[in-house]
């Protein structure tokens, strides 16, 4: 086990890797797919193209099945338009890109009444918006390393890059600190730093309204994607937590989590691998990165 030196006088004897990566939700999000086609005269949909996904790219295999296995009507070869939803986990809400019209509005009404909803903690909630989130937002550097190309056995590629990453915390740091005690731990070999919001480590501020606080904090989750052409990973820097261990567990959904993390720094890197890769997509496509505070008006 590797020590990691704790700030503030707090000592953590963790693994680096506890702190290195966050595990992918175990539940399964809900989404939508806006798809255009044309049904030629056997009823079969063609030219199919989907200029709408939410979460993008993760539904539209299953858009792709539904809207060729089905037999549709043929009227003539004017280009068609329908919005599939997909709900596997009454746990993951529908992205509200999802959601239409008059309910979109009222949904949103409910999202910005859910938590700290009395006049008296506007303050607080413009607080964690602007000098939490904001500052994370704007000062993220993210570095990948020239891809590596390795050749299958098929004629396809696996491409690994190693990505990095470093964001001024100090902001979240000051603001977690009036209600909570934050946990800290660092590994200068790998040059790694993380700090933890527990849920049961609460101060005198505001003490009633501290777990209302911290589900304010847990509707973000800070993630960096990966793309490679059409193909997508993630990294989980911030996130709610199940479970107590520093910085470990599974990505919780709602108010369902105990801790709150945030891997500020991580300049050794994590290697992100794309297998079974198309020899055109390999040659063609470069790996780029951006950065998102997901559940938030604090996005590209």
């Amino acid at each position: 086990m590797k020590k990691l030196i704790a700030i503030s006088s707090i000592f953590l004897a963790v693994s680096f890797n506890t702190i290195a990566k966050i595990s992918e939700p175990i539940h399964q999000a809900s989404g939508c797919v806006t798809a255009s086609f044309i049904v030629d005269k056997t009823g079969r949909a063609k030219d199919i193209k989907f200029p709408e996904h939410h979460p993008k790219d993760m539904f539209l295999e299953q858009a792709y099945q539904n809207i060729t296995n089905i037999k549709h009507r043929y009227i003539n070869d004017d280009r068609r338009t329908i919005h599939l939803q997909f709900s596997t986990d009454n746990s993951w809400p529908l992205p509200i890109e999802c959601i239409k019209g008059n309910s979109k509005k009222e949904q949103q009404q409910e999202i910005d009444k859910q938590f700290l909803s009395d006049a008296k903690f506007t303050e607080i909630k413009k607080a964690i918006d602007t000098k939490f989130f904001l500052p994370i937002y704007q000062s993220i550097s993210i570095n990948q390393s020239k891809p590596i190309k390795k050749m299958n056995s098929d004629g396809t590629y696996n491409i690994s890059s190693t990505i990095r990453w470093e964001f001024n915390a100090k902001q979240a740091d000051h603001i977690a600190k009036f209600y909570f005690k934050p946990k800290y731990a660092s590994a200068p070999k790998v040059e790694m730093k993380a700090f933890s919001i527990n849920r049961n480590a609460k101060t005198g501020q505001l003490l009633n309204h501290s777990d209302e606080i911290l589900n304010y904090i847990g509707q973000r989750q800070l993630i960096i994607t990966i793309n490679l052409g059409k193909h997508s990973k993630r990294i989980y820097v911030g996130a709610p937590l199940n479970g107590d261990a520093f910085c470990a567990g599974d990505i919780a959904s709602k108010t369902n989590f105990n801790t709150y993390c945030i891997t500020y720094q991580n300049k050794k890197g994590q290697q992100i691998t794309f297998e079974n890769i198309q020899e055109t997509t390999a040659n063609e496509e470069k790996v780029s990165t951006n950065f998102e505070i997901k559940n938030t008006f604090l996005r590209q």
